[in-house]
């Protein structure tokens, strides 16, 4: 097994696999401490819950004994091997693993997912006083016994590059690459929100990379997991070295243009601790990508309401405002009375909107309610299994949104609000 300060020290020269196709090209990671240019995000994590979930919660001891109130949940690094390994060992039912699969729009990759138990959670417990305040353990070395880990307070402020050497605590947990399991170690941060009563947690830590003698800064899922799955990467310009913070719609997800040409992001091979880069042979008008610049990916679907064909092509000549949104997105439903006036208002002849909703066949009577609620008029496909909409635009958060111009082309990203009236103003004018 290996840690994860081992793999800091891979390759320290780039190496190059050229083939009759294509040229890859693997950049070791760089690692940094703290956020860097990119700002921290966090992730909720709450108590188990029992229900259909019963079957993944992990047996502790160690609970201190004047906890009178303690809760345990697991902080998921890896929340499909431990459905998978869960459903292999008859923890969790046929039943829920399929709706799972459905809700998820995930096909279990078995190459990727160990057979074997592996230790894919982390285990804490909290308990609240009278008085509100949160003391909280984390079972740090994965030994499920709390009681040679370090009772804490959770953070009340977001956190920050100046504070967090103090605050993270590093956590063990294992990862199955390559058909092999592999220990990890990962700084991890917890803190409180008290604006929706809830924990929350994030893991400090970003990349850099040097090509063509510029730097790239990676960051994994913008801090919301620590395995690098979901990427970002931004170009560091002096600004960002000194300090400023990326915007998100700055981040390069598919491809890198630099010194007129192009090449697409395959991905951190976590193994060999390598950005991977492959060098395109077509040019920027043959390739379709959600990254701004590029002509987004064309697709045919059933329009949820009508049932008749939508097809991404019959859009041309108009610019197209794509909003991909699911039924627990408050922040994608509470858009929705500012989008209907735009919509009402503005002139279809030149700009259209086209909502794409990630959600299960038994969710299509609540997404019905939903879109009657606010009056919803525009067209809509529901993103599933079958019409994987949320995949092919590499959708992983939400609300998303992707501003396409008459010829199809992606101009912004997540425009929301006034943002989005204003730039229909610029365009329509």
């Amino acid at each position: 097994m290996k840690t994860f300060k081992l793999l800091l020290f891979a390759a320290l020269i780039p190496l190059l696999n050229i083939g009759c196709s294509q040229t890859t090209i693997e950049l070791p990671l760089i690692y940094k401490d703290g956020y860097g240019p990119f700002y921290s995000s966090q992730s909720g994590i709450s108590a188990y819950s029992g229900g259909s979930w019963k079957g993944i919660e992990l047996k502790t001891k160690g609970i201190p004994d004047d906890w009178k109130d303690a809760e345990v949940g697991g902080i998921q690094m890896n929340i499909h091997q431990t459905v998978y390994q869960n459903y292999l060992a008859g923890n969790v039912s046929e039943e829920w693993y399929t709706f799972l699969q459905e809700a998820w729009t995930w096909t279990p990759d078995t190459l990727t997912l160990s057979k074997e138990p592996i230790k894919s959670q982390i285990v804490f417990a909290y308990n609240k006083d009278i008085l509100g305040n949160f003391s909280v353990i984390i079972d740090a070395n994965n030994n499920l016994d709390f009681s040679d880990d370090k009772i804490f307070s959770p953070m009340t402020s977001l956190p920050v590059d100046s504070i967090i050497k103090k605050e993270q605590i590093m956590i063990t947990y294992e990862r199955f690459l390559n058909n092999k399991v592999m220990e990890v170690s990962t700084p991890i941060v917890i803190s409180y929100v008290k604006e929706v009563d809830m924990l929350m947690c994030n893991y400090p830590g970003y990349a850099v990379v040097k090509f063509k003698g510029e730097e790239f800064a990676i960051c994994s899922d913008n801090f919301g997991n620590s395995d690098y799955e979901n990427i970002g990467i931004i170009m560091l310009n002096d600004s960002l070295k000194q300090g400023k913070k990326a915007n998100s719609r700055d981040f390069l997800s598919e491809y890198i243009k630099i010194d007129g040409e192009t090449y697409k992001n395959k991905g951190v091979d976590l193994e060999k601790n390598v950005l991977v880069l492959e060098k395109m042979k077509l040019s920027n008008d043959e390739i379709y990508s959600t990254q701004v610049g590029f002509k987004a990916p064309l697709f045919t679907a059933e329009n949820f309401i009508t049932k008749n064909a939508i097809s991404l092509e019959e859009y041309r000549g108009k610019y197209l405002y794509i909003d991909f949104w699911t039924l627990g997105c408050g922040p994608c439903i509470a858009e929705f009375p500012h989008l209907k006036e735009l919509y009402d208002k503005m002139d279809k002849s030149q700009f259209e909107f086209l909502g794409i909703i990630s959600g299960s066949r038994n969710e299509e009577d609540n997404i019905k309610k939903m879109m009657n609620k606010h009056f919803i008029s525009w067209p809509h496909i529901v993103s599933n299994k079958e019409i994987n909409l949320t995949e092919l635009y590499d959708v992983n958060r939400f609300p998303t949104t992707i501003l396409l111009d008459k010829e199809g082309r992606v101009i912004a990203k997540d425009l929301r609000s006034r943002e989005l009236e204003s730039k229909i103003k610029e365009l329509t004018k």
